[in-house]
């Protein structure tokens, strides 16, 4: 792991839940954050790069291996409203899952429901994007994570440390 980058991630995430959008295999992974810390010790450590700069390591974790995990399908439509590609701005990725978090809430409801999107930038670096009723949920876009079988990685990265050169938060 390089020297440069700070602990940040799963671990430090001030989040009540997690919810990991992936885009390859239509689904949500809903889990709460401590659950996804107990699961770190399954995975392997792997980094993360933008632009060859490594910007992050966690660790790709089995998905299934995440205690309490609900696996959840996303509607085509909304997945057509919000689709993004693999090799999208990771902003316009985060924005689109975080839209598929609440389309998905609201169709489950069938109502709108006491759901508000983070806009301060200091509250969404403690891991907090969606306030819903008093729980806090952090979005990831995971693309390529989930179900093996539908194509996925077969895990979901959990980040734990992380530097941040190009400023994107």
């Amino acid at each position: 792991m390089e020297t440069n980058l700070v602990e940040y991630g799963i671990q430090t995430e001030d989040a009540t839940w997690r919810i990991h959008v992936c885009f390859k295999v239509k689904r949500l992974y809903v889990f709460r954050v401590e659950d996804g810390v107990a699961a770190l010790k399954y995975g392997e450590e792997k980094d993360a790069s933008q632009e060859d700069i490594q910007t992050a390591t966690g660790r790709t974790v089995p998905w299934d291996l995440i205690p309490n995990i609900e696996e959840v399908v996303i509607p085509q439509d909304i997945l057509d409203r919000h689709w993004v590609e693999q090799d999208d701005d990771h902003s316009a990725k985060g924005e689109a899952a975080q839209e598929i978090v609440l389309d998905v809430l609201y169709r489950a409801h069938g109502m709108l429901i006491p759901c508000k999107i983070v806009t301060d930038l200091r509250e969404q670096i403690k891991g907090r994007d969606l306030q819903y009723f008093n729980a806090s949920v952090q979005v990831k876009c995971d693309w390529r994570g989930g179900r093996k079988e539908l194509g996925g990685s077969g895990n979901l990265y959990l980040q734990t440390h992380e530097r941040n050169p190009f400023k994107k938060h």
